[in-house]
């Protein structure tokens, strides 16, 4: 994966995160759906962060 390629994928990310962050849940299992990918997407940032290649 190059920089730019990252980079972009990072951006993508942070998007997902900052929309999921802003959505209103309904129920219990809406906010265990929301919290779970929230937790993946969070991962996924952690992972390409320690990969070095988005600083």
């Amino acid at each position: 994966m190059n920089f730019k390629t990252a980079k972009e994928i990072n951006n993508d990310l942070v998007d997902i995160l900052r929309a999921l962050q802003e959505i209103k849940m309904r129920t219990e299992m809406g906010n265990e759906v929301k919290k779970r990918f929230m937790e993946t997407v969070m991962y996924k940032l952690e992972k390409l962060e320690e990969s070095k290649i988005v600083l």
